[in-house]
């Protein structure tokens, strides 16, 4: 495979899809594209994460001069539509994009971002409000403050609250295995309990974001994190190349292989990658290949996940039939809680999960723009 003429298709690709899933009513994006029963496309619902995660896409390929099918001014729209529903959105994580949204295209509001930011983590003593965050929102948010700060925004409480949320991310890690418990400690849901099965998208977030704090630190243990992690990854990717789902943080091990979702073989995964490769002597380019090819046909299907007809890449290959599938990711959790390896050679048929979500066409122009 011609990796770079294969991006490329991706990138126009990406592009093309987030034309069709832009809801101009709304100023956003919607949730999702899914395929219906009479074989036509329809959007559902509005996203502002997902919103936020296309224009950063757009921003990054405008300025590498890798955009052909959008112009400033639409993507203005968008970041003001994103302004004017910032209220109602209370996530940090969420937040966090929106920092790196606007910091990306130098957007004028950005210090009020952040100070809307810092009073959110301000409520609270010592920034407790950090050590309940998610890896995943952690990972966002640190992102956001990186990208602020490499474009010129001046603040030491910037910089303050980019070094408290760098420290808050790394005490999520696991020593022994470099992978990242999905949830904090101190987090007392229900959600708690699976704290040490942890998903792939709590690995490669902190990746990119611990990439990009080094980039901007030059913090030696911020790279070594990244790529130990990006190591267990690597080593725990199917022999077809895909990126495995859930993992067990406290054995390294994989719980839940499926569903296996292309975003993370073209978007997710050669982000991170591509971005910590700049600084390590590791290659990842085999284990980015793989999960390119995983894309074509080397895959559970033997199908190409692109559909050309549609301009579409399907969502993800899950196991087939709700109850099968609910019953193996069940048995599978409790046997890594119970710290009994997981069985991943549960007998199910496959199927492919026929959507398109507007953050897959982002983290493509992400990656590859």
């Amino acid at each position: 495979m011609n990796l770079r003429e294969y991006a490329d298709n991706l990138c126009e690709l990406a592009e093309l899809g987030l034309k069709r899933t832009y809801l101009p009513e709304a100023g956003l994006f919607c949730h999702r594209e899914s395929w219906t029963s009479n074989g036509s496309m329809r959007l559902e619902g509005v996203s502002f994460r997902y919103s936020a995660i296309a224009v950063i896409g757009l921003l990054v390929a405008q300025r590498n001069r890798r955009l052909s099918k959008w112009t400033r001014p639409e993507i203005d729209t968008i970041q003001k539509s994103l302004l004017d529903a910032r209220h109602e959105v209370s996530n940090l994580g969420d937040r966090g994009l929106l920092l790196w949204a606007l910091s990306e295209g130098d957007h004028p509001i950005c210090s009020t971002v952040l100070d809307e930011v810092r009073e959110i983590l301000d409520a609270e003593p010592n920034h407790r409000m950090l050590s309940r965050l998610s890896a995943l929102e952690l990972a966002f948010l640190l992102t956001g403050f990186v990208v602020y700060l490499e474009k010129g925004g001046e603040s030491r409480q910037a910089e303050e609250m980019c070094r408290l949320a760098y420290h808050a991310l790394v005490s999520l890690r696991c020593v022994q295995t470099s992978l990242f418990f999905g949830v904090s400690r101190s987090d007392i849901s229900i959600q708690s309990l699976r704290r040490h099965v942890s998903s792939f998208a709590s690995q490669i977030y902190p990746i990119y974001a611990l990439s990009r704090y080094y980039q901007l630190t030059a913090v030696p243990e911020a790279l070594q994190v990244a790529q130990d992690c990006a190591s267990r990854l690597v080593a725990l990717q199917t022999s077809a190349g895909g990126w495995c789902w859930q993992y067990d943080v406290r054995r390294g091990s994989v719980v839940e292989t499926y569903p296996l979702y292309s975003v993370h073989q073209d978007g997710m995964a050669p982000m991170a990658l591509l971005q910590m490769e700049q600084y390590t002597p590791g290659d990842y380019t085999q284990a980015i290949a793989r999960g390119m090819n995983w894309l074509q046909r080397d895959n559970e299907l033997g199908c190409s996940m692109l559909d050309q007809s549609r301009l579409v890449i399907w969502r993800a290959i899950r196991r087939r039939g709700p109850s099968r599938l609910n019953a193996a990711i069940l048995l599978n959790s409790l046997l890594a809680t119970l710290g009994i390896s997981a069985n991943r050679n549960v007998r199910t048929g496959f199927t492919l999960v026929r959507e398109w979500r507007p953050y897959h066409p982002g983290w493509i122009l992400v990656a590859w723009s």
